[in-house]
């Protein structure tokens, strides 16, 4: 099931589809249950750097709704909803700003991490379809997004936050369904065919 993937510090968190709060090893991939929670169709997962608060997006009721999780225990509070859409992916940039991608109307949003109301930035400029994500890097404050619009069609993509639109870096022919970008800490990442 796809899941959704951020930093905290130094420790990866993540997101199951179908719920729950996992810590992700970083040299071998175990996962360490963090958190329970019910929540089907949990659909983004972020951190903010400012306020150390972690958010999800859970689409429930024809909308994209903001909850606050706690990573303690998994404890779940309602901010508000988004959008009457389909969020499919949320990053929070080192400055407190939120964004989300919605998969029905290919467009970018901001989002008030206050009261969970999403506005309109603009469109990708894709015809998004299934599992994506994407992710803020905060070292060198860029917009990130694996983005999928099916039939092996699918790449890493730079978005513009001020326009929405998206520019390809590099062609993936398959669904990323998580992405996360460490921040004020270096990794070594190493090739394997």
């Amino acid at each position: 099931p796809p899941r959704r993937r951020d930093f905290v510090e130094e420790q990866l968190y993540m997101v199951r589809y179908s719920g729950g709060l996992y810590q992700v090893s970083t040299s071998d991939g175990s996962l360490t249950l963090a958190g329970a929670f019910d929540k089907p169709s949990t659909t983004g997962f972020t951190y903010d750097t400012q306020t150390g608060k972690a958010y999800i997006v859970v689409y429930e009721d024809g909308g994209s709704n903001l909850y606050e999780i706690s990573l303690a225990d998994g404890s779940l509070s309602l901010v508000g909803t988004i959008n009457n859409g389909l969020i499919i992916g949320i990053a929070m940039d080192g400055d407190g700003h939120l964004y989300g991608i919605d998969l029905g109307d290919d467009q970018l949003y901001s989002i008030n991490p206050a009261t969970g109301l999403g506005t309109l930035i603009g469109p990708v400029g894709l015809d998004l379809n299934y599992a994506q994500d994407i992710a803020y890097d905060s070292d060198n404050g860029v917009l990130y997004g694996t983005l999928y619009e099916g039939g092996g069609s699918g790449g890493l993509y730079t978005i513009d936050t001020s326009t929405g639109a998206a520019t390809l870096l590099a062609a993936i022919d398959a669904e990323v369904d998580a992405l996360a970008i460490p921040y004020g800490v270096e990794y070594e990442i190493a090739a394997a065919a």
